[in-house]
C-alpha cells in the first residue's frame, strides 16, 4: 500500500516458482538419497516422529542448522555429524567450497553451523542453476526476479512438478504471484 500506485502492478500476471524444502532435499540428494513424495512425511516415517507437520519442519531445520533443540534421529537421518566432519577437513585457509566450487569465507566457523554456510551456499547456487536451465528449455517465459530458492516469472505454458539439476530431483511449487 506504501508503494507508489504506477508500480503497484508490477507483478500483475505473474507466476512464481518455488523449490520445496531445497536445502535439506539438497543435502539428501548429494547423499545419495532421493525422497519421492512429501519429505515431511518420509523424515517423519525414518526419524520415528509424530505426523504433525510443523513439529517434523522445526526438527528438521534445529536439525540441519545447529539449533538447542536438534533431534538424534534427525541428524543420524541426514548423516549431520559426518557432513561436519567432512566439511571442517576441507577448510583451507579459513575458506571452503561449496558444491559447486563457489569459494565461502568461514571465519572460523566450525560444526553445524559450518555445514549451515555450505548448506545454503550450495542450495541457491544449485537453484539458481536450475532456473537458468529451465528457462533456457522454455523460452516461451521469462524470468524476472530471483528471490533465493524462487523465481518470479511471465509468460503462457505448463511448469512441471520438478526440476532436475544435475540429476537430483526437486520438486517445485508454482502459483500465480498476487
Amino acid at each position: 500500500m506504501t508503494m507508489k500506485a504506477e508500480y503497484r502492478n508490477v507483478a500483475k500476471g505473474c507466476r512464481q516458482i518455488d523449490f520445496s524444502s531445497m536445502e535439506p532435499r539438497f543435502l539428501l540428494n548429494v547423499s545419495g538419497k532421493h525422497v519421492d513424495g512429501d519429505l515431511y512425511e518420509w523424515v517423519a516415517k525414518e526419524a520415528g516422529l509424530s505426523d504433525d507437520r510443523t513439529h517434523t519442519k522445526i526438527a528438521i531445520i534445529s536439525s540441519l542448522y545447529g539449533s538447542a533443540r536438534q533431534i538424534p534421529t534427525v541428524t543420524k537421518l541426514f548423516g549431520l555429524e559426518e557432513w561436519e566432519k567432512q566439511l571442517e577437513a576441507n577448510v583451507v585457509d579459513g575458506v571452503i567450497e561449496n558444491y559447486y566450487g563457489r569459494p565461502i569465507q568461514t571465519e572460523g566457523v566450525k560444526g553445524r553451523h559450518l555445514l549451515s554456510l555450505w548448506l545454503q551456499s550450495s542450495a541457491a547456487d544449485a537453484a539458481i542453476k536450475g532456473f537458468a536451465d529451465f528457462f533456457r528449455a522454455n523460452t516461451h517465459l521469462k524470468p524476472h526476479w530471483l528471490i533465493h530458492d524462487a523465481c518470479v516469472f511471465s509468460g503462457e505454458g505448463n511448469v512441471p512438478n520438478e526440476i532436475i539439476i544435475d540429476n537430483m530431483n526437486f520438486p517445485i511449487t508454482c502459483e500465480d504471484v498476487r
